[in-house]
This record gives C-alpha cells, sequence and structure tokens, in this order.
C-alpha cells in the first residue's frame, strides 16, 4: 500500500471523515466505469458505488488491503456490481433517468487510465477477452469456454499468459 493510501485508512480507521472524502476523490473516477461497464445502467452504477463506499465505512476498522487500496476498492466495486446483475435488481424509472453529474478527473487518475489502457493493449485479443469476461461479467473459465466457444484448456492459458503480461507490465511497487 502506497504510503499517501496507508495515512488515509489509517486516518479514516480513526473517524475522521474527511479521510473517506480523500479516498473518494483519489478513486471515485476509476471506480465509476467499472460499476457502469457491469450494471449497465448508470442508476445501478451509482447504486453499487454507495453501498461499496458505505462498506468502506462500516468496515473502516478492519480494513487491511493487502493489495492496496486501489486493487481492494475495485475488488469491492466489482463484486458489488456483478452481484446486483445476477439479482436482476434495477432502479426504478426515475432513478434510471437520471444522468450521472462530470467527474472530475486528475491527473493522477488519467495516468493511471492510460496505463491501464495500455498495459491492456499488450494482450492478444483472447487474452484481453477472457480478462473482460473474468472481471466485467464475473464469469468463470467453464463459463468462458462456453462462451467463446473454445476448450477451457485454451481459456486457461490465455487466463495465464494475460495475468503474466500484466503482472510484468506494473513498476514493482505497484505489483507488491
Amino acid at each position: 500500500m502506497n504510503p499517501a493510501d496507508r495515512e488515509c485508512v489509517e486516518r479514516l480507521q480513526a473517524g475522521d471523515p474527511a479521510a473517506l472524502v480523500e479516498l473518494y476523490d483519489r478513486y471515485g473516477a476509476l471506480l465509476h466505469p467499472v460499476a457502469l461497464r457491469i450494471t449497465g445502467n448508470a442508476a445501478e452504477a451509482d447504486e453499487v458505488l454507495f453501498e461499496a463506499w458505505s462498506q468502506v465505512v462500516s468496515r473502516a476498522v478492519t480494513l487491511e488491503p493487502r493489495r492496496g487500496v486501489a486493487a481492494w476498492l475495485l475488488a469491492l466495486v466489482r463484486t458489488r456490481a456483478i452481484e446486483r446483475r445476477r439479482a436482476g435488481i434495477r432502479a426504478d424509472a426515475t432513478a434510471q433517468d437520471r444522468e450521472a453529474g462530470p467527474i472530475e478527473v486528475s491527473l493522477e487518475r488519467m495516468d493511471l487510465a492510460d496505463r491501464a489502457t495500455e498495459v491492456i493493449g499488450l494482450l492478444d485479443d483472447y487474452e484481453r477477452q477472457v480478462i473482460e469476461l473474468a472481471f466485467y461479467e464475473g464469469l468463470g473459465q467453464s463459463e468462458i469456454s462456453e462462451r467463446m466457444k473454445v476448450s477451457v484448456r485454451d481459456v486457461k492459458s490465455w487466463t495465464r499468459q494475460a495475468l503474466h503480461r500484466l503482472y510484468e507490465s506494473l513498476p514493482q511497487q505497484e505489483a507488491a
């Protein structure tokens, strides 16, 4: 975990509400597109994010993400979004018509998004597809195999190759 995130988590655990605002400012723009892509609906994505941030607050005392705050938050949002999609929960018509407001994006977050896009671009089409199906749709390897009409062995191979390439492309402090 980077020092700024560690300090922010410690402040959050001590009950400092400004720490939550800081985390939101730092990672909100990273999380919203993930929730939106998985749910396919702006109102549902907003609900997912609300639930995830509520969970961050309620579990702040025990919060100790080993992979870093960004990875922990992404996993939390992804899980919530997939659960919501699988449960078939739909927001009411009024909420569906609501549009998300503009999101301010810091240079740091733009750099992170650019780097992520660049890294995903290193993958071949099959590797990218298995990673996207697993991450955004929450599919298991056998489900990916059925969707892509290939063997589970191929899916496992492409997944392994993609994860290896992604890991190798990360700077060491982010991979740890």
